[in-house]
């Protein structure tokens, strides 16, 4: 990470609140945490316990269930409801967005009883009517007759080969799968132009794999915030054209998993470079801009009354890179 966040703890709530202001003020407007269903999601230590127990970090956020590890019946979902209850919590249409990791294997050989049976325990434990997103490469690996099952799908692969590199065999090197990051991004970009309007879209930052993997190590190499850019045009352009205002969601892979080398938040090599191109890409502004840095003097004095109303004028204009000189006597 950056000197500002250092080599930080998980569990120290000062640097998650530092977090959630970087990701805001460079556009990005909330986290997904996972949500542990084998029964210790809330007992144990972890970002969600403690971003949900500091209220005063004011950022939006929703949870990814993985129930593909074991059978719904072992599953555990107390204390959902008092999770989704959070007023930060992300809504689609009143509903609550859970994201569910499934096997489409699974949905095809049990239908619809399996996602019945998930809703029914859902509700059971006091989650009424949730917002389900299947994560999958895309509706297309669903049967035509399971797509209704669920309310709209997540195109990020469960696995990444041949999920997210299509064609391409991983060059060997050393026993370490190559993939070049283009490859990866062009993809996703084809993806996004053949996606229903109930699929919403995932990038995926980088991939590094190392002895911790299960499977052989796997490494996207030549990692170019331009690639990344035309990506995440592709997506916003898409989901802008095909999405409601109150489901324009694009979800990135992630915010700082380091194990994996799915990294967005501001690292020692590329800086803010990838928050910076989601703020050039959101404003429609040409990738690698330099923002000048805008000077914004208040004068105050007298007018305390109405300090925060002018600073909130100041901090909600689209050029980010600002700064303010107060004056007072």
């Amino acid at each position: 990470p950056i000197s500002e966040l250092g080599f930080y703890e998980l569990h120290d709530a000062a640097i998650l609140r530092q977090q959630a202001k970087i990701a805001t003020v460079h556009g990005v407007t909330g986290f997904c945490f996972e949500y542990d269903p084998s029964g210790s999601a809330l007992a144990d230590p972890s970002p969600l316990t403690l971003f949900r127990a500091n209220l005063d970090i004011n950022f939006r956020f929703c949870l990814q269930v993985n129930c593909s590890q074991l059978p719904l019946s072992e599953l555990v979902f107390d204390g959902l409801d008092v999770v989704v209850a959070d007023p930060r919590y992300v809504k689609i249409q009143e509903r609550p967005v859970v994201l569910i990791g499934v096997s489409p294997e699974t949905i095809r050989v049990e239908g619809s009883a399996w996602v019945q049976t998930l809703k029914r325990q859902l509700q059971d434990s006091g989650l009424e009517h949730p917002y389900l997103i299947a994560r999958a490469k895309s509706a297309g690996e669903f049967s035509i007759s399971s797509q209704s099952l669920f309310d709209a799908f997540l195109d990020q692969p469960a696995e990444p080969v041949p999920g997210e590199t299509g064609e391409f065999i991983p060059l060997d090197k050393g026993g370490v799968g190559l993939v070049p990051y283009s490859i990866v991004a062009t993809q996703g970009i084809e993806r996004t132009r053949g996606a229903s309007p109930s699929t919403f879209h995932c990038i995926t930052l980088a991939r590094h794999s190392g002895d911790h993997a299960s499977s052989p190590p796997l490494v996207y190499s030549r990692f170019t915030l331009l690639a990344f850019r035309q990506w995440l045009d592709a997506a916003i352009e898409k989901v802008r054209k095909t999405h409601a205002p109150d489901r324009r969601f694009i979800f990135l892979n992630s915010w700082n998993n380091w194990n994996e080398g799915h990294i967005l938040e501001p690292d020692r090599l590329f800086g803010f470079g990838r928050l910076n191109e989601i703020s050039r890409s959101i404003m429609k502004i040409e990738p690698g801009l330099v923002m000048p840095k805008v000077s914004v003097i208040v004068p105050n004095y007298n007018h305390s009354q109405f300090l925060q109303q002018r600073l909130d004028c100041i901090y909600g204009q689209t050029h980010l890179n600002i700064e303010v000189i107060l004056l007072d006597d």
